[in-house]
């Protein structure tokens, strides 16, 4: 999946069920907040320190590849337009906070987009 087909396409892939039960409709979310060691939360970090947390996490982004088996997507926020980060907030995918205040904050998305991590919004990891 590539951005564009993230942006674009009015469904999730997770979300196109199918099957006798594709009329219910049934979501839930599960967050996982993580913070790195001795750096400080980001509403207290420097910009610095917020960009060495991004790019801790873009070098990380090819260990998940290798243990999940999926494809996962790194995306600068600071590098997509206010439309584009608002939809990705109307996705689920990241929260309005995140979009709001895009300079070194960033996003990893499953090939699936089931698995999404928001780097340096409330915490320096979320999960969902």
């Amino acid at each position: 999946m590539s951005l564009d087909d993230l942006l674009d396409k009015p469904l999730a892939p997770w979300m196109n069920g199918g099957g006798d039960e594709a009329d219910v409709v049934l979501t839930s979310r599960i967050r996982l907040a993580r913070n790195l060691t001795d750096v400080p939360f980001p509403n207290r970090a420097s910009a610095s320190q917020l960009a060495g947390v991004v790019s801790e996490m873009r070098a990380a982004v090819r260990d998940l590849d290798v243990q999940d088996k999926h494809s996962y997507m790194f995306i600068e926020l600071d590098k997509l337009s206010a439309l584009n980060r608002y939809a990705l907030v109307e996705k689920h995918i990241v929260s309005p906070a995140l979009a709001q205040d895009p300079e070194h904050r960033a996003l990893i998305v499953r090939d699936d987009a089931a698995v999404s991590i928001m780097i340096n919004e409330e915490d320096h990891l979320r999960l969902q």
